[in-house]
């Protein structure tokens, strides 16, 4: 069985990937839901990678999948791998520009097509640093700017929230994943609430936060970072 990882994966998923530190442990967990999902073994994959990555990281990329346990892998450019998901390459001719706003990278891409399922990438470029983690980052910074004002905590240095170092990652932590649930849900969805369970306002002192937040005001949040794509 051929699985197609096209950077789609469960929220469970996600979750969990965030806990590991390498790519052969994402790339095995992958494995390992997905022969969940599909009741049965899962010894192929197509592995996508951004357009600019080099040789050197497409060959770590195939060794991480091996090593995770695919018997064959085949590595795809993703602006190639979008291509063959939105069925480009039923058409006779195509040249098509493909805008990839990945989780953490940013790339834009022209490919051509000529209608037999080849593909050629004529040009791409982009940010290496610029992506999904960008938008959930302008999340956090609204989140410390109600906290500041509501609350006086400031949460944008260690030094200024005067808490302990467990108390500060332990909000920083809260934070962060509220925003970036936010974020997920207002993908499908015109309103969210954030709820931030047991904030230290002060190392003595916690108090659960609840925000509401509409997709109008998250798109006028991200603008700044959406506007350098």
């Amino acid at each position: 069985v051929a699985a197609m990882l096209l950077g789609i994966v469960s929220e469970t998923t996600q979750g969990a990937i965030a806990e590991k530190n390498t790519k052969t442990e994402a790339e095995a967990l992958i494995k390992t839901e997905a022969e969940k999902a599909l009741k049965q073994s899962v010894t192929k994959a197509v592995i996508t990678v951004p357009a600019t990555f080099n040789l050197v990281e497409i060959e770590n990329t195939k060794k991480a999948g091996l090593q995770a346990g695919f018997q064959a892998v085949h590595i795809e450019k993703e602006p190639v791998a979008a291509a063959i998901a939105y069925n480009i390459d039923t058409k006779e001719q195509a040249t098509t520009f493909i805008y990839d706003f990945g989780g953490g990278t940013f790339d834009i891409s022209v490919i051509r097509s000529d209608g037999k399922g080849k593909f050629e990438i004529c040009a791409t470029a982009g940010k290496a640093d610029l992506g999904g983690e960008n938008l959930t980052y302008e999340i956090e910074r609204f989140v410390y700017d109600y906290l500041e004002e509501n609350y006086g905590l400031s949460m944008f240095e260690e030094e200024e929230a005067e808490l302990s170092k467990e108390h500060y990652q332990y909000n920083k932590k809260t934070i962060y994943w509220a925003a970036e649930n936010c974020k997920i849900e207002l993908s499908t969805s015109e309103f969210t609430t954030m709820t931030l369970l047991d904030l230290y306002l002060t190392d003595k002192e916690q108090k659960s936060v609840i925000l509401d937040l509409s997709r109008v005001e998250f798109e006028e949040i991200i603008k700044p970072t959406m506007n350098q794509t």
